[in-house]
């Protein structure tokens, strides 16, 4: 009998590489299972679509079947994930999804057939209670903010119409409304970051809060606070995707603490001229607009102009803005 060499090989390699890394695998990845009703007809495809590893996402479908549905899978550790009527991103659009926690239990998810958004319920899942209580604040907030909000578009329209027929007095007028509601706006949202901080030190060592202090929440609370709660995760919480992903955002914001020298930039304006760092002049104010989208960049001068105690002149050629 002849040995062929190149399927030996195969083999041998097969064996001492990829089965290890399958068995490995199969320890880290931990089974769920989702057995959801559903207010819909049947037929309907319902999507979940969750990340397994840090570099595989995932997109599963099944069919509602007497108003029922099954989904089982395997995760490395909680992980936020979204289910939807039909596909993602035409779901989005129609607002037929709903965001979840999946932790590797037996779970039961209730589907409704209106505002799936606010309504779904995920059960069995503890990282899923704190991801829907912290929507709940926002939920509040958001209904709070909303008559504000709609003041505002109407202002804004008036002053937008006053300036069209040269009314000055109207102007002034509505303009001091809209500072008003913009003050409003800002209490409010303070008001919500303070809410949902308080919420992320009850349960420090969940899942939920890493993923929370990842994304562009982390800047609710101070980089000090921030470093105490990452120094007392366990290290498996240290060692997952978020952890990971925390413990760079710390380096990062390290380097541009208060105090350091501002690292020299090069942006262009809106007319497309080139600005570096350093042709700045010495007594400028140099306003640096990173992230912005909830209150214009006028209001954000005036709580540091309160702050530092500068005044802002009528002309702003002296202030500089990078978008």
């Amino acid at each position: 009998m002849m040995i062929d060499y190149k399927k030996w090989t195969f083999l041998t390699n097969f064996l001492l590489f990829t089965f290890p890394f399958l068995f490995a695998q199969q320890e880290t990845c931990k089974p769920f299972t989702i057995q959801g009703t559903a207010q819909w007809p049947n037929g309907t495809t319902i999507y979940l679509q969750y990340v397994v590893t840090p570099t595989q996402l995932v997109t599963d479908s099944c069919k509602v079947i007497n108003h029922r549905f099954y989904f089982k899978g395997c995760i490395t550790e909680p992980v936020m994930a979204t289910c939807s009527i039909g596909p993602l991103m035409n779901a989005v659009v129609s607002n037929e999804y709903c965001d979840i926690f999946l932790s590797p239990a037996s779970m039961q998810l209730t589907i409704p057939r209106n505002n799936i958004y606010n309504h779904s319920h995920l059960s069995g899942s503890v990282e899923d209670s704190i991801f829907s209580a912290d929507r709940a604040i926002h939920t509040t907030f958001l209904e709070w903010r909303k008559p504000l909000q709609d003041s505002m578009l109407l202002y804004q329209k008036t002053i937008q119409k006053a300036v069209q027929e040269n009314n000055a007095t109207l102007v002034t007028k509505y303009e001091s409304l809209v500072r008003q509601l913009q003050e409003k706006l800002y209490v409010s949202l303070q008001q919500e970051k303070n809410a949902d901080s308080l919420l992320i030190l009850q349960h420090p060592f969940s899942y939920f809060t890493l993923s929370w202090l990842a994304s562009a929440n982390n800047d609710m609370m101070p980089l000090s606070t921030v470093e105490q709660m990452y120094a007392a995760f366990p290290d498996a919480l240290k060692k997952s995707k978020n952890g990971r992903v925390i413990a760079q955002m710390l380096d990062n914001e390290k380097k541009f603490a208060v105090g350091n020298s501002v690292p020299d930039f090069i942006v262009n304006d809106t007319k497309g001229n080139t600005y570096s760092f350093g042709c700045i002049p010495a007594a400028a104010i140099c306003f640096i607009e990173v992230w912005g989208i909830l209150l214009p960049a006028l209001q954000e001068i005036r709580t540091l102009s309160k702050k530092y105690r500068f005044t802002i002149p009528r002309s702003f050629n002296n202030y500089w803005y990078f978008y």
